[in-house]
């Protein structure tokens, strides 16, 4: 899994590939911004759960995708299809944005956003992962996402807001 880390002292957006090795770890990355090149240390954590579905990637982008959440105790399954630009999500979302309509009240009023980003040569799609500043966080197959962490969405990825799941797949 690809991550992106904000430099805190320039801003440059920096790719961390294969995130898993990292978990449990703090490192520290040299920014690849030229100008800047500071080195800023970032701590992978690791969510301790005990029934952690693992899934298997399929595909890394798609034409279509959709959020899927799942149904528990506070609301019932509902699916979310994704387009081009920024997706807001929450519970309380203004009307440009998607609202999650739960009794879940761990997930915030505007949660976290979802940003489909059309390849020009292909026309696939991918789709970025963003933190809003929400207090229960989120995270994405066990690993919290913080503000500075951008991942790209692959299929069948497993978000978890609040006290709720979502799976992301891509769909033709």
């Amino acid at each position: 899994m690809n991550q992106e880390l904000t430099c805190p002292y320039c801003g440059q957006q920096n790719n961390i590939r294969n995130v898993e090795n990292y978990l449990g770890n703090k490192i520290r990355i040299p920014c690849g911004n030229k100008q800047c090149a500071r080195k800023f240390e970032h701590h992978f954590e690791i969510i301790n759960e005990e029934n952690v579905t693992e899934v298997t990637r399929k595909k890394e982008y798609g034409k279509e995708a959709v959020l899927i959440l799942l149904e528990n105790t506070f609301h019932t399954t509902t699916t979310f299809h994704l387009k081009e630009g920024v997706e807001e999500f929450g519970r309380k979302s203004g009307t440009n944005n998607r609202q999650i309509v739960t009794e879940d009240t761990s997930i915030s009023r505007n949660h976290f956003k979802v940003t489909g980003v059309r390849q020009k040569r292909t026309g696939n799609m991918k789709f970025i992962l963003e933190d809003l500043g929400s207090t229960n966080k989120i995270s994405l197959n066990g690993i919290i996402i913080n503000n500075s962490i951008k991942p790209i969405l692959t299929n069948n990825d497993l978000i978890k807001v609040g006290k709720s799941e979502m799976i992301f797949q891509y769909i033709e």
